[in-house]
């Protein structure tokens, strides 16, 4: 089924009902606060200095009668307690349900991520998969807690103002009502004239990312080729490009913030317009007037919040379409009916009529009929370009052949799920980089301490390291992918994890590119004692002389 934006946040919602609701209630009751608190000053100017202009009026409308100062000073002191202790409940209950709703989505991204086709996950850059966990979740963060649960609690404030206002003055809250509809219209419209800008303001800060990402990847490159300058001139573009879109967005942005104020203070004209001695009573002036300008003093928060509401709705939608985006993409099937333990005594691979191509009537690789099979060695040639490293992705279903069928221990390819299939294949190449801080964890299957003798074992025979120093060795820290170590070395770590994972077929991309004579020798009579009960397939320019190979096929 797919995600959708409301599904998410009502299933998050629901999920985290209590949280959500206590935050609502202390935002309302924090918002309550903060008028009551101002206007109690009325009640005592009115005991300590018998003013009568009125200015308790509103509170009175709460059922609130104060008419001791001792009274006034205990209610005083409680009612800020209380806003005290509701504006912290609100302020936390807001972090925790973003904190959650975004540790939520980043479990999702990341599950989905890692179980995408791997075609797929070729299609974006590493930039703008890194662009989902910066500012599309703190938009998507702010369209849940400020968007609407602050949003539900501002327009609860101003029901039960407006509610107050009328009962003191009908014509006075009629004008008030309308002004802010009007508002709230405008800002819609500009809101939606946001929407694109923004839009193209986010793509281009996606594609400035991205580039940065590959050329920083490829910064030796760069040094060797002189490609400095280039460089820095395609950054400039992208660079323009993002400049240009953002100040198209704050164009409109600018309107949306200075508008509410331009609003707040055209309210209080004309209600000092309508309250003037011509139009209403003075004594009416005198006490409505006052007590509406306060209202309106304490509303203007709420209202302005409220204003930038759909700003910040359009942000998070965009912010949901790009994460929907990827969370509906195409998924790896991981499991199927047909299971990798019915296959582990029928080692085989066959290719019927296959054909594979990355641009449409363009194939790269043909291949009529071919068979693999268990206890012999297999060498993959052709042309650079030829499709030999794919022909093992393939293998490995990270390619999805069009048409033709792949066949492994009898079972079409298609009708097992990428992980069973997977447990039957392991790979040596530089396109699976190490991964982990140590080499310990860069090469174990299985990262049990139980398995550090396995290891130490399997470098010592791989003569990487000796009997008195494998264990120090195997806890050596290296740095990302394995990038502080030498090409040989790397090469011969890689070949290790997949002999520790005791898989029966074993498929290898250049295993002795840049090794020296004795590594290449070592790999050899390793795979050499494997071969009765694995199947072999490599991909290797140079064979050394130690390595029977069985057959080869010409790509």
């Amino acid at each position: 089924m797919k995600l959708s934006q409301r599904k998410i946040i009502s299933e998050f919602v629901a999920k985290n009902k209590s949280v959500v609701s206590l935050t609502l209630l202390s935002a309302f009751l924090s918002s309550l606060g903060s008028v009551l608190l101002p206007l109690s000053i009325g009640t005592y100017y009115e005991i300590a200095f018998g003013d009568t202009s009125g200015k308790s009026q509103l509170l009175q409308r709460f059922g609130l009668e104060i008419h001791h100062l001792h009274a006034f000073y205990l209610f005083f002191i409680g009612l800020t307690v209380l806003k005290g202790i509701t504006s912290w409940l609100e302020i936390q209950g807001m972090r925790i349900i973003e904190e959650r709703l975004t540790h939520h989505l980043r479990s999702m991204l990341f599950h989905a991520q890692l179980n995408h086709q791997f075609s797929a996950f070729q299609s974006k850059s590493t930039g703008k998969y890194l662009l989902r966990y910066s500012s599309d979740m703190m938009a998507i963060q702010y369209y849940l807690s400020k968007g609407i649960i602050k949003s539900v609690s501002d327009i609860l404030f101003l029901i039960t103002a407006f509610g107050l206002l009328i009962s003191l003055n009908q014509r006075l809250s009629i004008a008030l009502i309308s002004i802010f509809t009007a508002s709230a219209l405008i800002m819609v419209v500009l809101s939606k004239l946001q929407e694109k800008p923004n839009e193209k303001r986010r793509n281009a800060r996606s594609s400035a990312i991205g580039f940065i990402e590959q050329r920083l990847h490829a910064f030796a490159t760069i040094k060797v080729f002189n490609r400095v300058h280039p460089e820095e001139i395609k950054f400039e573009k992208r660079n323009n490009e993002l400049y240009q879109s953002a100040i198209a967005f704050h164009r409109i942005s600018a309107l949306n913030k200075s508008i509410p104020q331009v609003i707040f203070f055209l309210a209080i004209g004309v209600m000092l317009y309508m309250a003037a001695p011509a139009s209403i009573g003075e004594h009416s002036a005198k006490g409505s007037l006052l007590v509406f300008i306060l209202m309106l003093l304490y509303m203007q928060s709420a209202y302005r919040r409220l204003l930038r509401v759909p700003s910040l709705l359009n942000a998070g939608t965009t912010s949901f379409r790009n994460l929907l985006a990827l969370l509906n993409m195409d998924h790896e099937t991981m499991h199927a009916a047909s299971g990798s333990k019915e296959l582990q005594n029928h080692i085989r691979i066959d290719i019927q009529s296959l054909q594979f191509h990355f641009e449409p009537n363009k194939p790269l690789i043909q291949i009529a009929h071919a068979e693999f099979r268990q206890g012999m060695t297999y060498r993959i040639t052709g042309a650079s370009g030829s499709g030999k490293s794919t022909l093992l992705k393939l293998f490995l279903k990270l390619y999805h052949p069009e048409p033709g069928q792949i066949f492994v221990g009898g079972v079409d390819i298609t009708e097992l799920g990428a992980h069973d299939l997977r447990r039957l294949i392991t790979a040596a190449s530089e396109d699976y980089p190490l991964l982990g801080k140590t080499i310990f964890e860069a090469i174990s299957y299985s990262r049990k301490a139980s398995k550090r003798e396995d290891v130490a074992q399997m470098l010592i025979k791989l003569g990487l390291a000796n009997a008195q120093d494998a264990e120090q060795y195997i806890d050596r820290k290296i740095k990302s992918h394995g990038s502080d170590l030498s090409s040989g070395e790397r090469r011969m770590l890689i070949f290790a994890r997949a002999l520790l994972t005791r898989k029966p077929i074993i498929v290898l991309d250049e295993p002795f590119l840049g090794l020296n004579s004795i590594h290449e020798q070592i790999i050899a009579e390793q795979l050499m004692l494997l071969k009765p009960n694995h199947l072999i397939i490599l991909v290797s320019k140079e064979i050394p002389a130690n390595l029977h190979i069985d057959q080869t096929i010409q790509l």
